[in-house]
């Protein structure tokens, strides 16, 4: 069987960029969520470079760090991008991403006992 053999219904009236708004990359959830990233100095100066979000708001601070806020609906796929800076980002906000944060941290902590 070829593809050209299938058939697919469009879907009229679709708004994939409402849709995905929210979306960090693929993952959709239903609730929102406004997320505050700080940045060390050392990484804010690549973080301020990019539009990581169309939600996203950048406050720089007196010491050179960044705070990044952007609205998400799923955790999933920004604790992979946070953890991808280590030391140089924390959490803010909201208290329940904070705390998933910690458990990554503690849990991967095990693999260098």
């Amino acid at each position: 069987m070829k593809l050209k053999d299938y058939n697919f219904k469009t879907i009229e009236d679709i708004k994939i960029d409402e849709i995905m708004k929210s979306s960090f990359g693929i993952y959709l959830d239903s609730k929102e969520w406004k997320v505050k990233i700080k940045f060390s100095a050392y990484q804010a100066r690549w973080i301020k470079e990019k539009k990581w979000h169309t939600s996203q708001e950048l406050k720089e601070n007196r010491d050179g760090s960044l705070i990044l806020s952007m609205t998400i609906n799923n955790f999933e796929e920004i604790k992979r991008w946070i953890l991808q800076y280590g030391k140089e980002a924390e959490v803010i906000s909201p208290k329940s991403l904070r705390e998933e944060m910690k458990k990554e941290y503690r849990e991967g902590l095990k693999n260098y006992k």
